[in-house]
């Protein structure tokens, strides 16, 4: 999209960086039964913006945040030929600009950071219903690989 721009995250963003994740767990909400009663939060935003091991990035359009997303070092499973994944998360749009895609330029973004860690694996978790989460998704490149299930007794 002509004019974002995307950067790192700041301490000073925090405060809209909470916003936005209430924006998250909104949309989420109708995908899962078990949240706790408000409030809820998702991410230590301070710690994903000062641990080496992660960036967290906002993406602006005209100086106001309209987007973020972060990767996350997370060493892989002991069974897997790589030894470490990047795990992506926080990917929030505002809601005037989905489809435009500022997802793609966020999540391009996230991937060549990653590639900069030495990274070639990717992972994220989204909820199965979240059919517009899903599509972004998959018109990046992801593809489902793993069903996570539970019964709630």
């Amino acid at each position: 999209m002509k004019g974002l721009n995307i950067r790192v995250a700041t301490q000073d963003d925090i405060p809209i960086l909470q916003t936005l994740e209430q924006g998250v767990i909104a949309a989420e909400r109708p995908f899962e039964n078990q949240f706790k009663p408000e409030p809820v939060t998702y991410y230590n935003l301070d710690e994903l913006i000062k641990s080496d091991e992660s960036v967290l990035i906002v993406a602006t359009l005209q100086g106001q945040i309209v987007a973020s997303g972060y990767a996350k070092l997370k060493a892989a499973k002991p069974y897997l030929q790589h030894r470490f994944l990047s795990y992506i998360g926080f990917i929030y749009v505002a809601p005037t600009l989905r489809g435009k895609g500022v997802a793609e330029q966020v999540l391009q973004y996230l991937e060549e950071w990653s590639i900069s860690q030495g990274v070639n694996i990717l992972h994220l978790d989204v909820f199965a219903q979240n059919e517009p989460a899903m599509r972004a998704y998959e018109k990046f490149g992801f593809v489902p690989h793993l069903i996570d299930m539970r019964k709630v007794i």
